[in-house]
């Protein structure tokens, strides 16, 4: 069994818990806001996928700059500022659950 593993095991509360190099773990409620929930999780996931799609209208609306007409330019623009709103409401709702649910 690895040291990390050791560690885990005869700690209860590893999941507010570090494990540094070597097996030893850093506990207290500084570290407590290291626990993921399934919730954050979801969150987080959800947030990641927003912000891929802001970046990658982004790219497409730069690369389409010189080449597009200006209605399928604004079109773009339109959908590029879509998907930054909806990146900017993931973060906020993964944000309020850091700070109702500490975690």
């Amino acid at each position: 069994m690895a040291e990390g593993a050791t560690a885990a095991a005869s700690n209860p509360d590893f999941s507010s818990s570090l494990v540094r190099p070597g097996g030893a773990c850093l506990t207290g409620p500084f570290f407590s806001c290291m626990k993921f929930c399934d919730e954050k999780n979801k969150l987080i996931r959800r947030y990641e996928a927003a912000t891929n799609a802001y970046a990658s209208s982004i790219r497409e609306l730069q690369q389409g700059l010189a080449r597009l007409a200006r209605f399928d330019y604004e079109r773009s623009f339109l959908a590029t500022e879509e998907a930054r709103y909806t990146s900017e409401l993931a973060r906020a709702a993964l944000l309020t659950h850091i700070r109702q649910h500490h975690c």
